[in-house]
């Protein structure tokens, strides 16, 4: 049997949320001897010289009935989004923010949105009453910050490992990148890092200007604008514009051409690393006020933009797979986990450990070793989750149609048969969630809705050598963390 070299896909990590673009390093090896019989896997190495390519991520923030069976079959990743309410929050004064909610009030309302969404891993604010940048005086915004700022605090109390980001006006007039005063300093009260703060800047980028150049403009004010926020507070936090392949972001004025379309999807996807040539041509369209940042990579280099957060007009109707728009987003998105490739799983938090068979009863992390019983495929459901089948136990029973899977009920990993016709139970479904620094985490779909005040995402967990492998509340620890080396 022939096995196929591909590259995994790679998505933001927590290094990219708490310190930039730090890649981890990893190399893919090819399988010396996998033909016919194949009996073992090859060893994992981490020489210094290869790194994982920068990942594009894309946030489905998408609302029709099918849009994560398509979606996320291509790479992208659920985010939950909290729009805005009718009666609160109003534009805040000088005195106060009218309508503002009780925290019982606004805690229902981000659980609804939530199970809505099926995730609690991002969330993203999108008040658009509530802008910092449009508020009418330095009172009103100050107060603007503290009722975010309140709201973020709500919002851990129920999901304290979600990352938080805001649909953001950034690029407003009255903001300015170098001033130490106004609004800018005000502004960078809400992305100071740590639990007190959002993690991410989210600026909208679907609005339609005259020209792709007025576009690009908007997109450089932006990167130069969070970047001043980033080097104001001694952090690099991601930037992930919100995006849409419609005109003005309104379905009925129709879709962008794809040659626009496309022309944002690149330049976006160019500026994950700034000193780009393509990157620089887009800041190029901005002269950035003294102090911002500069292509060039010098002490005030860009801050990346790390990806883009999708928004479409969601209906009642399911998304046409086959639009245009969708085929030219796969294409800056990495590729998924391939079902044609085994994988040796390694965790990140002990290595090199290996998840191994465990003699085809109760998986666990072994020493990495060169034993089939140590390779795993991912069979793909179509609906950018799948099962993840022993190698070893497909080769010892080619002819049955059963596979043995990783099956996460009870809190406790262990493998179940499934037939090629049956039907996988929810404990037996993963979404493979790459990390962006050559890691990924697997999270079971029987925890992704919300479960009273906890997370309700659960990973795949390990302890020890030879201890079983569990699932708990995803909390991004390297014990959640593991490589996927293909063979």
């Amino acid at each position: 049997m022939k096995i196929t070299r591909k590259f995994v896909r790679a998505r933001n990590a927590v290094s990219v949320w708490e310190s930039g673009f730090s890649l981890m390093l990893v190399v893919m090896l090819f399988c010396g001897g996998c033909g016919g019989g194949r009996t073992s896997v090859t060893a994992v190495t981490t020489p210094a010289s290869v790194a994982t390519p920068s990942p594009f991520v894309v946030y489905d923030n998408t609302n029709y009935p099918n849009s994560s069976a398509v979606l996320e079959t291509l790479g992208t990743m659920r985010a939950a989004v909290l729009y805005s309410q009718t009666a609160w929050p109003g534009t805040c004064s000088a005195t106060g923010c009218p309508n503002a909610p009780t925290q019982a009030v606004f805690q229902a309302s981000l659980q609804t949105y939530v199970k809505a969404f099926g995730s609690s891993s991002t969330i993203i604010f999108d008040y658009e009453n509530l802008v910092v940048s449009k508020e009418a005086s330095t009172a009103a915004a100050n107060n603007a910050v503290t009722l975010l700022l309140q709201m973020i605090a709500w919002t851990r109390a129920i999901y304290p490992n979600a990352k938080i980001g805001m649909y953001d006006y950034d690029w407003n007039s009255n903001y300015i990148p170098s001033s130490s005063s106004g609004f800018n300093a005000i502004r960078a009260q809400l992305f100071k890092g740590g639990a007190a703060s959002f993690d991410f800047f989210a600026p909208t980028m679907y609005q339609r200007w005259t020209t792709h150049a007025l576009w690009d403009q908007n997109l450089a004010q932006s990167i130069i604008s969070d970047t001043a926020i980033n080097q104001a507070n001694g952090i690099n936090l991601p930037i992930y514009p919100y995006i849409s392949p419609y005109v003005s972001a309104v379905t009925a004025d129709g879709l962008l051409t794809d040659l626009e379309w496309n022309a944002e999807l690149a330049d976006l996807a160019s500026c994950n690393a700034p000193t780009s040539s393509a990157c620089g041509a887009v800041l190029s369209t901005l002269t950035p006020a003294a102090g911002s940042c500069s292509a060039a990579g010098s002490a005030t280099a860009c801050s990346p933009v790390s990806g883009g957060v999708l928004w479409t007009q969601g209906t009642s109707a399911n998304l046409d797979s086959t639009s245009s728009w969708i085929q030219n987003l796969s294409v800056v998105l990495s590729p998924t986990v391939s079902p044609n490739v085994i994988y040796q799983i390694v965790d990140a938090a002990q290595s090199p450990l290996c998840i191994d068979t465990n003699a085809g009863t109760v998986p666990s992390a072994n020493a990495c070793n060169t034993l089939l019983n140590q390779g795993w495929m991912f069979s793909s459901l179509g609906t950018g989750l799948y099962t993840v089948k022993s190698f070893s136990y497909q080769q010892a029973n080619p002819s049955t149609g059963i596979s043995e899977v990783w099956d996460g009920t009870n809190g406790t990993v262990v493998l179940s048969q499934l037939t090629s016709s049956g039907t996988a139970t929810a404990n037996q479904q993963w979404q493979v969630v790459s990390l962006g620094n050559g890691y990924y985490e697997f999270i079971k779909l029987a925890d992704y809705s919300t479960s009273g005040n906890t997370d309700s995402e659960e990973c795949l967990t390990v302890g020890l050598a030879q201890q079983i492998l569990t699932t708990s509340v995803c909390n991004s620890s390297v014990n959640q963390e593991f490589r996927l080396i293909p063979e």
